[in-house]
């Protein structure tokens, strides 16, 4: 299969099992090491990988790529110790459950995925896959130096998905920007003082929805991972909010507001599901938010639609309790 057969020099890493090969000495020794730090950083939420991944690379530094193998028909490459990426050393490590449980839990269902801001295409990779149901898949990705790496894992899974260099956005062809160091963490949105370090042109979501590649599609879920433009487009996406169509988003701790879903609710008449607990939880009031956003941190995983095709099966998961227990 082409996934393995390129790039003989990389560090494979199987994270089913943990197993490691080609690697040197130090490079498993690095490897090894990071994996015991990520374990003990856990119950941090991985807060301070970044500087132990740093930390480790410098010491046990390395020029080769590292290749995840995430399923029989599946892999993924990344920088040596990417300090992101480096959570997937531990064996079976469940990177956004929530995600994850929505692929198994709707494996069987037809749809089609939009991969908004999908990073080196971890999502992309698993939704094309055999194993969740082999769904067609446009990965967006708004970082040229990010959609580096996204072409190069669509590429090496047998190029069934589509990528774009595109920026999630109101309307497609407008010239933005693009802030923010680290890759995991880049938007649109300029803070105090930030400034740009790359250019990209929007798309919409309805634009993406209408590619060929999509033709014949009668239901959808997207994942907006746009780091504060999730709202701008959700808004922008009126055929798509006629369809079949299933929006996945995070409200942030920090927002007491609520601002994300209170625009889903309130302005575009939107059910919303809190997938992020023991089961799935229909947000009927806004302030059943302000029990469960209880660390400014981090984003609160939700689900929102008013599709009867899309309600129906979550509806059946909350009775069963099962998307975030899948």
């Amino acid at each position: 299969m082409s996934a393995f057969a390129n790039h003989a020099s990389d560090i494979v890493i199987d994270t089913r099992t943990g197993r490691i090969e080609n690697a040197a000495l130090h490079e498993k020794l690095a490897l090894l090491l990071m994996r015991l730090i990520v374990i003990m950083l856990r119950p941090l939420h991985l807060f301070g990988m970044s500087y132990a991944a740093r930390v480790v690379r410098t010491i046990l530094p390395s020029k080769k790529s590292m290749k995840y193998i995430l399923a029989d028909d599946s892999v993924m490459r990344v920088d040596y110790c990417d300090a992101y990426w480096i959570c997937l050393i531990v064996p079976n490590h469940v990177y956004e459950p929530v995600m994850l449980n929505f692929l198994r839990a709707f494996k069987s269902t037809p749809y089609a995925f939009i991969d908004g801001g999908a990073n080196h295409g971890y999502w992309s990779v698993l939704a094309s896959s055999k194993a969740y149901g082999a769904n067609k898949v446009i990965a967006i990705e708004a970082a040229s130096d990010t959609y580096s790496h996204l072409e190069e894992n669509r590429v090496l899974n047998d190029d069934r998905f589509v990528s774009m260099n595109r920026a999630v956005g109101a309307t497609s062809g407008e010239h933005v920007r693009i802030y923010g160091v680290k890759h995991e963490a880049r938007t649109m949105v300029a803070s105090q003082g930030a400034v740009p370090i790359l250019d990209c042109m929007s798309v919409s979501l309805d634009d993406l929805a209408d590619e060929s590649f999509f033709e014949g599609v009668e239901a959808y879920a997207i994942k907006l991972d746009v780091e504060g433009v999730e709202i701008i487009a959700m808004n922008a996406a009126t055929r798509l909010l006629q369809k079949n169509t299933l929006f996945f988003f995070e409200d942030h701790g920090a927002d007491p507001t609520h601002s994300a879903t209170r625009n889903a609710m309130e302005n575009l008449g939107l059910r919303i599901f809190w997938i992020g607990g023991q089961r799935p939880i229909e947000i009927r009031d806004l302030s059943a938010l302000n029990a469960i956003k209880q660390s400014r941190r981090f984003g609160y995983d939700m689900a929102a639609t008013k599709s009867t095709y899309w309600l129906s099966k979550l509806e059946s998961l909350v009775l069963q309790g099962q998307m975030a227990a899948a």
